[in-house]
């Protein structure tokens, strides 16, 4: 298991940002801290699942994708909380 900070990056405009959660929802934005970081929990031939170290007010931690974006899910037991992430030590 590695801990991580996610940062994704915005355009030449806004350049990189954290991404995190305040509470409920995830959030893209300047600054960081606990609710920002991140464990990569392998499962295998780079497939990891991503937990926040933070639980949401609603009890959600795996990062999820879903047909409309990226989202907080409460299990990282389903394929859209699987992610592939190449190249780890």
């Amino acid at each position: 298991m590695s801990v991580v900070t996610l940062e994704v990056h915005m355009g030449d405009a806004q350049g990189w940002k954290f991404l995190g959660h305040i509470g409920r929802g995830l959030v893209i934005t300047d600054f960081g801290g606990p609710s920002f970081t991140w464990r990569l929990v392998i499962l295998g031939n780079d497939v990891y699942k991503v937990q926040n170290v933070v639980t949401t007010n609603t009890g959600k931690s795996y990062l999820a994708l879903n047909k409309t974006g990226p989202e907080l899910v409460s299990s990282g037991q389903n394929e859209d909380s699987r992610w592939v992430i190449e190249g780890l030590p």
